[in-house]
């Protein structure tokens, strides 16, 4: 009896050391392969121009300007997958020219946003775009953000990102172009299921605490 004890006990044991190694060797392989996906939000995202000023009398004349929306590939549910230390780069703001400037620029105030209904979460961004037009070109384009919140977050799940909107400066770009926003990974943390050294973990935990309480009554006997 006590020979079939001990057999049993070791290999209880034997079990349980193999279940944390494959539960550690799957925690482990999951770290390596961890993403995220950040799906668009395109009826909660937005874009406006504000405070136009600027562009000479041959703008007004020729009734100049620019109009901004939003890319039309940035779609709902549009998705971009991201991991530690990768970058996903895609269009966000489409910009349009009309008319004629003279020396001075066509400048506006921007403020957009960029969200997402996976993970549930918003980017605001401010600043100041100014543009000269040719003939409803757009010859120069100064696009500079000011403000983009959050730039850094860190997510429910322990995952850290970044979020940048393109700006600088452009040149002959024609009647339209596009901006770009960027997300990048900074720590993403994979989620964990039970992996398959989990199951005989478990079991392996239960033959122990089943063997401890035989072990007991074997001692009042």
């Amino acid at each position: 009896m006590f020979r079939t004890f001990f057999k049993t006990t070791g290999l209880a044991k034997l079990a349980l050391i193999a279940g944390l190694g494959m539960t550690s060797l799957g925690m482990a392989n999951q770290a390596q392969a961890a993403t995220l996906d950040f799906v668009v939000d395109r009826a909660n995202s937005s874009v406006t121009l504000s405070a136009a000023s600027g562009g000479g009398l041959v703008c007004t004349l020729s009734r100049c300007g620019v109009t901004a929306s939003l890319a039309p590939s940035l779609t709902t549910g549009s998705t971009y997958t991201i991991g530690t230390g990768t970058t996903s780069t895609f269009e966000f703001i489409s910009f349009t020219g009309k008319g004629t400037t003279g020396l001075s620029p066509r400048s506006y105030n921007i403020s957009a946003v960029l969200a997402f209904s996976s993970p549930l979460v918003s980017v605001a961004g401010s600043g100041t775009n100014s543009s000269f037009l040719l003939l409803g070109s757009i010859v120069a384009d100064t696009l500079t953000w000011t403000s983009v919140t959050p730039q850094n977050l860190t997510l429910p799940d322990g995952s850290k990102v970044s979020f940048s909107f393109g700006g600088g400066t452009g040149l002959f770009l024609g009647n339209t172009f596009s901006s770009k926003a960027s997300i990048t990974g900074i720590d993403i943390v994979a989620p964990v299921p039970l992996p398959a050294g989990g199951v005989l973990l478990i079991g392996a935990l239960g033959a122990l605490a089943g063997l401890q309480r035989r072990k007991a009554v074997i001692r009042v006997a």
